[in-house]
């Protein structure tokens, strides 16, 4: 995370304008909105399983989204912790010149919490997929 950070979280979850060049609102990916702030975690691919993509899946609940599943292919995982079970407070998302993306996630284990438990997870990828 550049600018959603757990300082950030600590302060207070005040507004950031992101004036980076490589940042992309998820419309600009996706065509719509993700939003997947308050969305659960409820499994994601076993190490054993990974092939040619990484799946994320979500219950959204209490979320603001539609969607259930990510899915990041040609994928590196860059930064990890134990996600499954997590909470997802607020993501970001950079397309660098290459094409290749960074999908990065701010996550907590609680839904309502005081905020020192949270943690990040970040994935390099060639293409992200939603459903």
């Amino acid at each position: 995370m550049k600018y959603y950070t757990k300082e950030w979280l600590k302060s207070g979850w005040h507004h950031i304008d992101i004036n980076d060049k490589y940042y992309k609102k998820s419309e600009e990916v996706f065509g719509v909105d993700l939003d997947i702030h308050d969305c659960k975690i409820i499994s994601d691919t076993p190490k054993e399983m990974r092939g040619e993509y990484f799946e994320i899946q979500f219950n959204n609940k209490y979320g603001f989204t539609r969607f259930s599943k990510i899915k990041f292919y040609d994928y590196e995982i860059l930064d990890s912790c134990e996600i499954k079970g997590m909470w997802c407070l607020v993501d970001e998302i950079y397309q660098y010149y290459d094409g290749r993306f960074e999908y990065h996630l701010l996550l907590e284990p609680t839904l309502v919490s005081d905020n020192h438990f949270a943690d990040y997870f970040t994935v390099n990828c060639s293409k992200i997929e939603i459903e």
